[in-house]
């Protein structure tokens, strides 16, 4: 017969995330490890999983089903700034590809989306829309704690545009010299914000 002998409060109770944010006013979430038959939290809450609106430093007592006892190591909530969403754009000269310049303030990482025509996670993104058409850009900027914060561009145009050219059926002879010119017009897609 084997006998599990487990020494009481010496039960691992993993807890995330291990340093948790604010952010402006939305609650943070802690999540203790599943599978323990009871969960009592540093400020009276029960449960696996708790919100907080308050900073400090917060814990969690469990009990798993052999009656063992066992509590986390603290987890520091802390109080974290939303960053700041914005972007600009320009074209590329002479072709269909529109360069994104991700102006966001206290991001880390980055999530685009470019009216349903694609994603990015770049910082600064270079998407090309292929046709003509109506678009809502948007940017979703977000810290290394989670807060985040939303900019879109409604009404994102790309458009065609022509660019002048032209050929010649010859460019030398003799005087008097007949040239004809012919037009050779291309297209390329830039953008514009209306609306």
């Amino acid at each position: 017969v084997q006998v599990d002998v487990q020494q009481a409060g010496n039960v691992s109770v993993p807890v995330t995330p291990s340093l948790a944010a604010i952010c402006n006013g939305e609650p943070a979430l802690l999540s203790a490890a599943p599978g323990f038959s009871t969960y009592q939290w540093s400020n009276g809450a029960l449960g696996q999983n708790i919100t907080v609106s308050l900073t400090g430093f917060y814990s969690v007592t469990v009990t798993d089903a052999n009656g063992c006892t066992g509590t986390s190591p603290q987890v520091e909530v802390i109080q974290s700034q939303n960053p700041i969403a914005n972007f600009s754009y320009n074209q590329s000269p002479g072709g269909y590809t529109i360069n994104f310049n991700n102006t966001s303030q206290g991001a880390t990482s980055y999530a685009w989306d470019f009216g349903g025509m694609g994603t990015s996670s770049s910082a600064n993104p270079s998407f090309s829309f292929g046709t003509p058409g109506n678009y809502n850009v948007t940017l979703i900027a977000t810290t290394g704690f989670g807060c985040s914060d939303t900019t879109s561009m409604h009404g994102f145009e790309a458009y065609q545009i022509p660019v002048a050219g032209f050929t010649l059926n010859q460019t030398e002879g003799c005087t008097p010299l007949s040239v004809s010119f012919n037009n050779s017009p291309a297209n390329i897609v830039t953008g514009k914000q209306i609306g």
